[in-house]
């Protein structure tokens, strides 16, 4: 029988490429409507290199900022997109992501461009670790109303033999993907570690997202949890 409180619940539009976002909010049991986004990915808000390098919290929250005013930017171009102009109303809330991935530096990561920069990205992750944020935007087209958050997870690994590195570099793994690895689960072959949410690492940080529902009118089950196993890592 459907929870009474779901009756109310306004109508949710997840905007995004990624079907691992797609089946984390699945997870939830919230009702939702998925949105590809209209058009190319939304232009960086400022050059991430020019970011403020003052104390570590202040860069910690510009890092926050950056990637949660990305993740606006893709809500509320689909908001503006005519096709969606008829399903927006009073109750619908568009949702939008964004995750960035960050060396020891707080310098931005992306895809290498060839076997030596997979090399070279690596091993910076293998001496000094990484750090991956997730930004997330809620956007209420009519009413204007926003609500951004964004999580952070460590991302470590043993260390690794140069025929190990070696192996895993032939195999092509590190094609396309920002830092060179795609999955960041224990166990896999590159050994890494995650101290943080594994949702946040997934592309969705459903933990910090949960303390948001409520304020939305949005009601999962009472006795739903965030995934300990999410699908592979989604840097989009």
């Amino acid at each position: 029988m459907p929870d009474e409180r779901s009756k109310y619940a306004p109508r949710l539009i997840l905007v995004t490429k990624c079907a691992r976002r797609v089946a984390l909010l699945e997870s939830t049991g919230i009702p939702f409507i998925h949105a590809e986004p209209p058009g190319s990915e939304p232009a960086e808000v400022v050059p991430i290199e020019k970011l403020e390098r003052t104390f570590w919290a202040a860069r910690d929250a510009a890092v926050h900022h950056h990637a949660q005013q990305v993740a606006l930017r893709k809500a509320q171009r689909l908001a503006r997109h005519g096709h969606w102009r008829i399903e927006q109303g009073a109750h619908t809330i568009v949702l939008a992501a964004k995750t960035l991935l960050f060396d020891r530096r707080d310098e931005p990561i992306g895809a290498p461009a060839d076997r030596d920069a997979a090399r070279a990205m690596l091993r910076d992750l293998i001496d000094h670790g990484h750090r991956l944020v997730t930004g997330c935007a809620y956007f209420q087209p009519d009413s204007r109303h926003q609500e951004l958050l964004a999580d952070t997870v460590e991302i470590t690994c043993d260390d690794v033999t140069d025929d190990a590195l070696d192996a895993y570099l032939d195999s092509g793994a590190w094609r396309g993907v920002a830092g060179g690895y795609e999955r960041v689960t224990p166990g896999d072959a590159l050994a890494l570690r995650l101290s943080g949410d594994p949702t946040c690492v997934a592309g969705l940080p459903l933990t910090a997202l949960r303390a948001t529902f409520e304020n939305w009118s949005l009601v999962p089950p009472d006795d739903w949890v965030a995934p300990d196993n999410p699908p592979e890592t989604s840097y989009a």
